[in-house]
């Protein structure tokens, strides 16, 4: 799993960055709002997580803007503002979960794993997700195969990937549709 670690404390970081390693994780730091938003635009990330206070722009305004770009990331908060008031103000900002400080590293992992989803897969019985992954909805391939699930609003996705047309299929048909007729 790629994670981006969006913190201005540098200490706070490290010790983050210390928690993603030891687990097996790759990630990556950037130590303020600007950096962590243009990071987020250009790098494909499993999760962000964000603290709620950030040097330039807040971890609030971070992710209002990511959303409005339409950068799909899982976003997790972290702070140690902890009133209900300051929680909601992350949900509705576009922020998946709200982590309130101080929380057990093996919580933040559970979280991250729990809220990473697949992006997309191919409607051909192909799928790049494990079968045993926690949002895996499942449905059918459309040539009867056991195929990844999706998220409803990333259909369109599915058109970059392969799609099968009147027995005809658009994309790569050798890596997405093998079986297509």
């Amino acid at each position: 799993m790629k994670v981006l670690i969006v913190e201005g404390d540098r200490g706070e970081a490290r010790d983050l960055a210390n928690c993603l390693y030891d687990a097996g994780y790759d990630y990556e730091i950037a130590t303020d709002g600007i950096r962590g938003l243009a990071r987020l635009r250009v790098v494909s990330y499993d999760v962000a997580l964000v603290e709620f206070i950030l040097p330039r722009i807040s971890g609030l305004e971070l992710i209002r803007r990511m959303r409005l770009d339409r950068v799909s990331t899982p976003a997790i908060i972290l702070s140690s503002l902890g009133d209900v008031a300051d929680k909601v103000a992350g949900l509705n900002a576009g922020a998946d979960d709200y982590l309130v400080r101080p929380y057990a590293q093996a919580e933040l992992l559970a979280l991250a794993d729990k809220i990473d989803a697949p992006l997309g897969c191919s409607l051909m019985g192909l799928s790049g997700v494990p079968s045993d992954h926690p949002r895996l909805l499942g449905m059918q391939g459309m040539h009867g195969h056991y195929a990844s699930s999706m998220a409803m609003h990333d259909a369109d996705l599915i058109i970059s990937l392969g799609v099968r047309f009147n027995d005809r299929v658009t994309g790569n048909r050798e890596k997405f549709a093998k079986l297509a007729q």
